[in-house]
């Protein structure tokens, strides 16, 4: 698997090189439980060796709803059971971190913690570099 990691890296890398524009963001999606995470963390522990501090990982659990959101809704039990379904996401936290990260070239994302099941705000920090 290590080698399927390394050339990921090697084809970002390629990718980018000739590119002008020094941001970038790269969006993995698939069902859960597939390897999403697993795979990013990989691959950017591996950019990161070859270039320090090249990229951040920024995880959409940090965009789940609070469960004391959760509880506010129609269908409790319904939003409990289909939580990681679009409607329970914060899409818009989303979509404005990208658009601050894209401004400033910095911010802070939430990360989720799973022993509480909630979102840990500016839990992940986002540099310049």
């Amino acid at each position: 698997m290590e080698e399927t990691y390394l050339n990921l890296v090697d084809d970002l890398l390629n990718k980018i090189k000739n590119i002008e524009i020094k941001k970038y963001f790269i969006g993995i999606v698939g069902p859960p439980g597939s390897g999403k995470t697993t795979l990013v963390k990989e691959v950017a522990d591996l950019l990161n060796k070859k270039i320090p501090n090249i990229c951040a990982v920024i995880g959409m659990d940090g965009f789940h709803s609070y469960k004391s959101e959760l509880d506010k809704m129609e269908d409790v039990k319904y939003a409990y059971r289909r939580r990681g379904s679009p409607f329970t996401f914060n899409s818009l936290a989303f979509y404005n971190l990208l658009l601050e990260v894209k401004k400033n070239n910095f911010g802070k994302a939430p990360s989720f913690d799973h022993k509480i099941g909630d979102p840990i705000e500016n839990d992940i920090i986002i540099t310049e570099e």
